[in-house]
């Protein structure tokens, strides 16, 4: 609303007499306190099509500046000299502890590369802070030309990827766009809601690697996210055993295939190598079971089939997954 703080939204707009959402109580929905309170603080300087990151241009402008280019040489020229002298800086490290002219050249190095990463960022903070200062003294002018062209696009946020189908169906639930009217249809929603908490608990989240991507690269990602998004409509798809087949690529994990809390994605993902494959499988699954044990491939899991001992299951899985695992 263009307020300083929330105190004029509280002390010129809220009721003072009544401690209630008098819309909230009008419409018949629940008070948002959080969301009123979050209004009281929105700034005229929020524009939401300004930049909020530096874009991969940006930092190869940053990159390619003279300044950063000769902190750059200089650091790499004195590393090439220790490393010729010791092998590898690790070597050099060791030899510090003996040397005392080794240790004043180790620490030369590192105000050297403390001087070039800082002297990086104070150049890619610069020319972010300008593309900024562009974005809002031109937003002015290019929102009129586009009124005066026809060619206005308002302001759209990206399309949510949901990895669960239970959080998509969750927000339709939580957020409908049209209330139920009856009791009975309100008590639909709340059991639907209850089940979908209930199934998305026993979910389990794997952490995102964030991969630094370019400007084209994150537009064919949102294109990519939003056409996975429409594709995962039904609820609890990833959980149906008959959809997986049983033979597997040779690189894919079959214990992650058989976890019904990780998402669809992570199930089904398949290693660059055998060798990165069999090492996961190795740590972080067979060390932890106890044998006999099941096949956790859905359809072997659904039928009962029993393995004696981790050859077995490797002999199991070659035979009949078509995936290799190494001794």
């Amino acid at each position: 609303m263009g307020h300083v703080n929330g105190s004029i939204f509280e002390r010129s707009y809220r009721n003072q007499v009544v401690d209630a959402d008098i819309v909230a109580a009008f419409l018949d929905a629940p008070s948002d306190k959080a969301t009123m309170k979050l209004l009281g603080h929105v700034s005229l300087t929020r524009d939401p099509t300004a930049p909020s990151r530096p874009t991969q241009g940006q930092r190869l402008e940053a990159k390619g500046d003279l300044d950063v280019l000769e902190a750059k040489s200089k650091l790499e020229t004195l590393t090439l000299v220790i490393q010729k002298r010791h092998g590898t800086i690790k070597a050099a490290e060791r030899n510090a502890q003996q040397d005392p002219l080794v240790k004043a050249e180790l620490a030369l190095r590192s105000r050297l590369k403390r001087a070039h990463e800082s002297l990086f960022q104070r150049k890619l903070t610069a020319l972010f802070e300008d593309s900024r200062k562009e974005h809002f003294d031109t937003v002015g002018e290019t929102a009129l030309h586009n009124q005066h062209t026809g060619q206005t696009k308002p302001f759209r946020p990206k399309t949510p990827y949901f990895r669960f189908s239970e959080r998509e169906q969750l927000v339709k639930a939580l957020f409908p766009s049209k209330l139920p009217i009856s009791y009975q249809e309100k008590v639909e929603s709340s059991c639907e809601i209850i089940r979908l908490y209930e199934s998305l608990c026993h979910r389990r989240e794997n952490r995102r690697v964030q991969h630094q991507m370019s400007d084209a690269d994150s537009d064919i990602q949102e294109v990519a996210d939003s056409e996975t998004l429409l594709n995962v409509k039904p609820c609890f798809p990833d959980m149906e055993p008959g959809i997986y087949p049983l033979r597997c690529p040779g690189t894919q994990c079959l214990f992650c295939l058989g976890n019904e809390a990780l998402d669809a994605r992570t199930r089904t993902k398949s290693f660059a190598r055998p060798s990165t494959m069999s090492r996961h499988v190795d740590e972080q699954h067979l060390k932890y079971l106890n044998q006999p044990f099941t096949c956790p491939h859905p359809m072997c899991s659904t039928t009962g089939v029993r393995l004696e001992n981790h050859d077995l299951f490797k002999c199991h899985a070659l035979e009949i997954h078509g995936i290799v695992h190494s001794s």
